[in-house]
């Protein structure tokens, strides 16, 4: 018989931030334009090169351009805050059903059942 003496912890992954890019405060007429001049200069070049390396020079001038001229902000997860209770959590997926349910039959009777449990939500929030 084997027996086996150990002490192991779970461990809890935590939510990383996740990057979120803001599209709609790009400045597009500098990103225009220098994918203008990369265009010139890929399209010459892109004969002597192989199929790979066309693809890295193409992802490259991608993701520098979108890292100079895209401004990005971190997002944290809002799945963990002290102020969410079970009974709390409860009610917003209650408040979901009804929503979905509501979108699915079109019915005045489910949209005001729906209604009634996001305000009853947001007061409790």
């Amino acid at each position: 018989m084997v027996v086996i003496d150990s002490s192991v912890r779970l461990r809890v992954a935590k939510n990383r931030d996740v990057k979120l890019d803001s599209g709609l405060k790009a400045k597009w007429d500098t990103i225009r334009s220098e994918a203008r001049i990369f265009e010139s200069e890929f399209l010459s070049s892109c004969y002597e090169l192989s199929v790979q390396e066309n693809y890295e020079k193409l992802n490259a001038f991608v993701a520098s351009t979108i890292a100079q001229h895209v401004p990005q902000k971190l997002s944290s997860s809002r799945k963990n805050v002290p102020w969410i209770t079970p009974k709390l959590r409860c009610m917003c997926r209650k408040k979901q059903r009804y929503n979905n349910r509501a979108k699915r039959s079109g019915s005045a009777e489910h949209w005001a059942r729906f209604k009634e449990a996001k305000s009853g939500t947001a007061r409790a929030l």
